[in-house]
């Protein structure tokens, strides 16, 4: 089931939050997915090792500052990964390039490999060679130049050459 609560856990050194003068230093966050909840309505078998899955991890971040007045955080918008810095939106965070504002891509999420080996090993699991990867970003290629095509003449190409 992949409704709250969900097993997860925070940390944050030091341990204060939404706290100005005291200066956090790093964070770190884990949860649990079970994996019965996102294997609802799959026709796959549950991942076994070396199983390869598409997907995606994000973090949206606003700016803040302190307000003079009561001591305490607001969001002042300052985009730090826009490809206009300062802009007055937020920054996206993902653990795998997307090139874009586009977590709903998942032609462009990452791929995690699953394993049965302990973490803590001398000899970690190989990463496995992702198959299907060329032919999927020919095609993605093909499909995001089709639609520059059509941004710039109205009309999608029945030529590959154009």
């Amino acid at each position: 089931d992949m409704q709250p609560p969900l097993r997860c856990g925070v940390s944050i050194m030091p341990n204060t939050i939404n706290n100005p003068s005291n200066k956090n230093e790093y964070w770190s966050v884990e949860v649990a997915l079970p994996l019965n909840g996102l294997m609802l309505n799959n026709t796959s078998t549950s991942p076994k090792h070396n199983s390869l899955w598409r997907i995606n991890f994000s973090r949206v971040e606003w700016a803040v500052i302190v307000n003079e007045t009561s001591g305490e955080y607001e969001k002042q918008p300052s985009c730090q990964s826009c490809a206009e810095p300062g802009d007055a939106v937020e920054d996206n965070w993902v653990w795998s390039p997307m090139y874009a504002v586009a977590m709903h891509a998942p032609e462009r999420w990452g791929v995690l490999q699953f394993s049965t080996d302990s973490p803590i090993t001398d000899s970690p699991t190989d990463p496995l060679y992702y198959n299907e990867w060329p032919a999927r970003a020919a095609a993605m290629s093909i499909y995001n130049a089709e639609y520059l095509y059509y941004n710039d003449y109205g009309e999608f190409t029945s030529s590959y050459n154009k």
